[in-house]
């Protein structure tokens, strides 16, 4: 609401800082999400490669999927971000109005901006694709005999226990 009604240049540095550290965090989840994926799909991959996959077509596998789960992800993402405050600020807006002796009324606030919503699609966009660089990097890098000599961890995995004590 704030920003809405003539902000000054302290909210603004305000806004533009608490935006860059959202987009870390969540730069950061994005990465370890993909970063877990790679690990877990070491043997698959290298199986790729097995078959003659080259590193530019195991990049484009990772790029096309976080691309895909953008598309998806981005315009709902943006629409609840849009619909709640216009269904919520006006509520808001009553309830202090009326706890508030010093509170004045409010104007219709126009919350929609067309270039700042395309200018968060852009810059999650350039998020993920930021994100996905280091996986991407260890993906390429597996290699077919790495990836078959590979095993993960599990818990229920036998150990042989036969024949120690035979004398």
């Amino acid at each position: 609401l704030y920003t809405m009604t003539d902000p000054g240049t302290e909210a603004m540095q305000i806004v533009g800082a608490l935006s860059l550290i959202i987009l870390v965090f969540a730069g950061l989840v994005i990465y370890s999400i993909y970063y877990v994926s790679v690990i877990t799909d070491v043997q698959e991959i290298g199986k790729l490669k097995a078959l003659g996959a080259s590193k530019q077509q195991i990049k484009r596998l990772f790029l096309i999927e976080g691309m895909r789960i953008s598309v998806f992800a981005i315009p709902p993402g943006l629409l609840i971000g849009y619909v709640l405050p216009v269904l919520l600020l006006p509520r808001v807006m009553h309830m202090a109005i009326e706890n508030s002796m010093t509170a004045t009324p409010v104007k219709a606030i126009h919350m929609f901006s067309l270039p700042l919503m395309l200018l968060v699609a852009a810059a999650v966009f350039l998020l993920v694709i930021l994100s996905l660089c280091k996986p991407v990097k260890m993906a390429m890098k597996i290699s077919p005999i790495e990836a078959i000599r590979y095993q993960e961890s599990s818990g229920f995995r036998s150990t042989r226990k036969g024949y120690k004590n035979i004398n």
